[in-house]
């Protein structure tokens, strides 16, 4: 037969691996282009900090709401995962873990790739902040359609507060209520 190896225990791995690698990868870029900080490991103003908050809550919660009422079946397949696992696995690794490597490497890089080509009014949405929206969108795409949508207001807000704040702190504080709002909606 071979090794299995249940979705509880699986879902760390499918965290782990990824991050180690878009770490990895950052931690080679950023010798020659400004260090972890400029892939947004620095701390954020505390402006950044509330608007994470304060947004996540206006359009998170109802978002998440909304996604989970059109929701079919559940999307753990029938594994059952003990609440601690959820409650560390979905709000905290899941949004540690896709902010760095949406926010912090991907958008990162296509920014820095884009800054010289192609140069936007600050106060719109930067193509890199929208290109990376859509595939964090396209990725979620297998939940169904509201979540994708959900999925790109997410990454547009969190893409925006990574540009502005120059920080993941925003973002991972954004996606974490929407992860955590998602789960709690799931289990009520």
């Amino acid at each position: 037969d071979g090794f299995k190896l249940s979705l509880p225990f699986a879902v760390p791995v499918i965290i782990v691996i990824p991050l180690t690698l878009a770490v990895t990868y950052i931690a080679f870029l950023s010798r020659r282009e400004g260090g972890f900080q400029a892939y947004g490991f620095r701390s954020a103003e505390w402006r950044y900090v509330l608007w994470a908050i304060v947004l996540a809550l206006i359009l998170g919660v109802p978002l998440t709401w909304v996604a989970q009422r059109l929701a079919t079946g559940n999307p753990f397949g029938g594994a059952h995962f003990r609440l601690w696992m959820l409650a560390l696995y979905f709000p905290v690794a899941a949004a540690f873990q896709e902010e760095v490597i949406f926010r912090g490497l991907l958008q990162t890089f296509l920014s820095r790739r884009m800054s010289k080509a192609l140069r936007l009014p600050r106060d719109i949405l930067a193509v890199p902040v929208v290109a990376i929206a859509l595939l964090f969108g396209v990725i979620h795409a297998g939940f169904g359609a509201f979540t994708m949508f959900s999925a790109v207001v997410l990454g547009l807000l969190a893409g925006e507060l990574r540009q502005r704040s120059g920080s993941l702190l925003p973002p991972i504080i954004v996606h974490a209520i929407f992860n955590g709002a998602s789960l709690f909606w799931m289990l009520a």
